[in-house]
């Protein structure tokens, strides 16, 4: 009957609708979840949205990188993509510095800071794909303990030019209950220019 397959078609997309529906009211915490998913990760899960930590760069003779930003830092927990982060911007003005390969240098430590919250990727979702790929990059992890990894970091030299360097940084951490932002401490990498 030609009626019932209409009908047929009309249904299918209504019960979808209803069943994304009621995900969507579930999950609306109102706990400030940036994503709005918190619902959706299990009472023995932990919604991690925010790494903070601060990174310094020493070139082999333990002198320090001096750049406004790093940008490109490629983060990876457990071996799963967490994102790839600038650092705050900082004031270089006031340290000492020697230009080496293009690069500024300089013996006092500097500490570029890390908040690595972005997991969206966009500040609103609109459409399907939109939660979709939101939904791929949410990382939630039962607590326990971990290793966040560094891989790369880029930044611009003196010079103008784009440097990008290998870091290869592990950094173990212990995820406890209900904890959406953690510090992981303040780490330094040898680089080579």
């Amino acid at each position: 009957m030609p009626g019932q397959t209409g009908m047929r078609n009309l249904l299918i997309p209504f019960f979808a609708i209803a069943a994304l529906c009621s995900c969507a009211s579930n999950s609306d915490s109102g706990s400030g979840d940036p994503v709005g998913f918190s619902g959706i990760v299990g009472s023995n899960n932990t919604a991690l949205s925010e790494i903070v930590f601060t990174l310094d760069l020493v070139y082999e003779d333990s002198l320090y990188l001096l750049t406004d930003s790093l940008f490109s830092l490629e983060l990876y927990l457990n071996n799963r993509e967490w994102g790839s982060f600038t650092s705050t911007t900082i004031d270089t003005t006031g340290f000492e510095s020697v230009k080496d390969q293009g690069n500024l240098m300089t013996n006092d430590p500097v500490q570029y800071l890390f908040v690595t919250n972005d997991q969206s990727g966009k500040d609103s979702l609109n459409t399907a794909g939109d939660y979709s790929i939101a939904l791929r990059k949410l990382l939630s992890i039962q607590p326990g303990d971990y290793v966040a990894e560094i891989r790369y970091v880029s930044w611009i030299n003196n010079d103008g030019e784009l440097v990008k360097r290998p870091v290869r940084d592990l950094i173990p951490f212990t995820l406890t209950a209900d904890m959406r932002s953690l510090y992981i401490g303040n780490f330094t990498s040898n680089i080579k220019l």
